[in-house]
């Protein structure tokens, strides 16, 4: 699998623009760029993660404006990434676009949707953990979104696997 320098790049500020500026436009234009780049360099995994990133500045936009067309975008954007990322075969690509898609449903206060993702993430993370995110903070930030969605769904089990998580 490839991997594009300057798709990484592009993609970094993007992501810096989104969480540092709350320069979400930017941030949109730049992962528009980034994708370009990783399908020009072949990055199918960069493409996948890019369109990951395009659902988080929607899904700051419908917080910052609530207006539930940008939920809307954000969920479409993390599926198309996750659909590519299937097809991929690179069990390592999946982690990011499962927990992108729970947080969009956790946003959505869609629990048991976002729970079921988070668990697939936190699978997908615990059998096969990408190399950029491997990391115990990673595993168990999901697993907390996981155990709180399980227990806003009305699993009040999922309680005490929340404050372990935490």
């Amino acid at each position: 699998m490839k991997t594009s320098i300057k798709g990484r790049e592009i993609h970094r500020q993007a992501e810096k623009a989104r969480e540092f500026k709350q320069d979400f436009l930017g941030s949109l234009n730049l992962i528009d760029k980034a994708i370009l780049a990783y399908q020009k360099d072949g990055d199918s995994k960069g493409i996948s993660e890019a369109l990951q990133s395009r659902s988080s500045a929607f899904k700051h936009l419908y917080q910052k404006t609530k207006d539930k067309t940008f939920l809307v975008l954000a969920e479409y954007s993390a599926l198309v990434g996750l659909k590519i990322a299937e097809g991929l075969h690179n069990p390592t690509a999946l982690v990011m676009p499962f927990r992108g898609l729970g947080k969009i449903y956790e946003t959505a206060k869609k629990y048991k949707k976002a729970s079921e993702y988070f668990a697939k993430a936190v699978k997908a993370f615990t059998e096969n953990p990408p190399p950029e995110n491997n990391r115990p903070a990673v595993v168990a930030d999901m697993k907390t979104h996981q155990f709180a969605c399980e227990y806003l769904s009305g699993n009040k089990g999922a309680y005490p696997k929340l404050l372990s998580a935490i």
